[in-house]
């Protein structure tokens, strides 16, 4: 062999491990460009869930202040009427509206007699 065909045989080998580590390395970074996608969609997903929950709390709370305000207004009302009422039944609010509408107290009841019965048993 001479020395031109040992250096076209190296060239040739040389090229062939050339295509080999260029395959090699297309493959490397078609897998990498395949998990950064991956990893990227992962993220944009998990930060997705975290905005989408984060306004879900926000609202919520926003909703739950709403209720505890309109709870203390109800509760509020509740005591009012609570002391109208006891007020109302009160024995002196009773005779004080008995004496304005001129009721007469009664000293004897009579009642009705009958000797029939007026419900079954």
């Amino acid at each position: 062999m001479t020395q031109k065909q040992n250096i076209n045989i190296n060239k040739e080998l040389n090229d062939g491990v050339r295509k080999k580590i260029k395959l090699t390395s297309s493959k490397v970074c078609f897998y990498l460009q395949t998990i950064n996608k991956f990893l990227f969609l992962t993220i944009f997903v998990i930060v997705a869930y975290f905005i989408f929950n984060t306004n879900d709390l926000a609202i919520k709370g926003f909703v739950l202040r709403d209720l505890s305000m309109k709870f203390y207004e109800v509760n509020d009302f509740n005591k009012e009427l609570d002391l109208e009422v006891l007020k109302l039944e009160s024995s002196e609010y009773v005779s004080k509206k008995a004496q304005e509408i001129k009721m007469v107290k009664v000293d004897k009841i009579d009642y009705i007699e009958t000797k029939k019965e007026v419900a079954k048993k």
